[in-house]
């Protein structure tokens, strides 16, 4: 039975559903993070329905081209080798959107029935990141890519690399603090994260050599419109970069930038930093500690312990301590050397005046000089 009148009822277009729809079934502003992920969604459902998306709206006219609107979404996923846990993500994001846009016509017991359901178990795990690979990685990329892997390997999720404005950069000179608010973050918290002065001179490299039109841009990393957004052009840039130094997916491990959050985590604790700052930091429920954050106390020991060990292309440093010889060097061994001999009986009579004098006089000098180098 076709239903055409129901289909009056929508309340938000596709781009209020991204500023103001609900979040899981509640009336509340979405984040930053979460708008991000609602415009990707609505550019693969675009795809997958052959058109723009304010035109795939306004061609529903019937609940049947509604939910044959979703399927296509899921079929068009799979068609394309998206990962499971993708496809079960934008799946689940189809009964909001479509409750918000579409009001009373939308009807969840019937999607569930019209729409296979995803089972999104999950068989591979992302690929560890080692220093090494890093490091080889930073020096094939790019000036974007190098930015925004250098930036990742202190624990950033990408959609919060993407999103930062320069105004959210407070250069310190020896490091940068890169500030996350508490609506743009998966957790809803305000977050600080540390980088060194070298990720601040690539990041400068990078704006130094954008087109003209993207000159001057308040953002971080600039897109077409606003900020440079995930998609799979960026994810197969990552991957070229990758299998350039050696790394490619498996049947059971995904080579993927966020697996450096991992990483970030790993080189901080090795550093020495506490399991609750580095918790903090990246961005980690941390339970009841959740409530004092103390971001001054925590940027100090960031620095003191991680800033050195976490510059990723610096060349090594190697110290050399200037060996001072002693003065009194010579004159001991022309000394030892005679006691040797008065020992094989070599000298006759009286020790020689240089052993008298340096058992009565030199050695409580000596003695004075190991105390002070103890």
């Amino acid at each position: 039975m076709v239903l055409r009148d129901d289909l009056t009822e929508r309340r938000l277009t596709p781009e209020q559903w991204v500023t103001d729809g609900k979040v899981k079934g509640k009336i509340r502003e979405p984040s930053k993070a979460t708008q991000n992920l609602r415009r990707g969604f609505l550019d693969v459902y675009a795809q997958a329905n052959g058109r723009p998306i304010d035109e795939v709206i306004a061609s529903i006219e019937t609940t049947t081209q509604l939910y044959d609107s979703a399927k296509n979404l899921v079929n068009y996923c799979r068609a394309r080798g998206f990962k499971v846990g993708t496809v079960a993500e934008y799946r689940s994001m189809i009964p909001g959107f479509f409750s918000d846009v579409f009001g009373s016509s939308f009807v969840k017991k019937v999607f569930e029935e019209q729409v296979p359901s995803i089972q999104s178990t999950v068989t591979t795990s992302k690929a560890f990141f080692s220093r090494d690979v890093l490091v080889r990685a930073l020096k094939a990329a790019g000036p974007r890519d190098k930015a925004l892997l250098y930036l990742l390997s202190y624990g950033f999720r990408i959609n919060e690399a993407l999103s930062r404005r320069m105004e959210d950069i407070e250069d310190k000179g020896t490091h940068a603090i890169v500030k996350l608010w508490a609506d743009e973050t998966k957790t809803r918290e305000l977050r600080r994260q540390f980088i060194s002065k070298e990720c601040m001179d690539i990041i400068r490299t990078y704006h130094s050599l954008l087109p003209e039109s993207q000159k001057g841009s308040k953002w971080l990393f600039p897109g077409e419109k606003t900020h440079l957004v995930r998609s799979p052009a960026l994810g197969n840039s990552f991957k070229k970069l990758f299998k350039a130094v050696g790394l490619e997916d498996t049947p059971r491990e995904i080579v993927s930038p966020h697996g450096l959050r991992a990483f970030a985590e790993d080189q901080m604790r090795a550093c020495g930093l506490s399991d609750t700052y580095t918790k903090q930091i990246v961005g980690h429920d941390t339970g009841t500690e959740e409530n004092y954050k103390r971001w001054v106390a925590i940027e100090e020991e960031w620095v003191k312990k991680c800033l050195d060990r976490m510059s990723w292309l610096r060349p090594t440093e190697v110290i050399v301590t200037k060996y001072e010889k002693d003065p009194r060097t010579d004159k001991l061994v022309h000394i030892v050397k005679l006691l040797l001999k008065v020992r094989q009986k070599e000298v006759e009579g009286d020790l020689p005046p240089e052993v008298e004098t340096f058992l009565l006089e030199d050695t409580k000098e000596l003695e004075d000089k190991s105390e002070e180098d103890r």
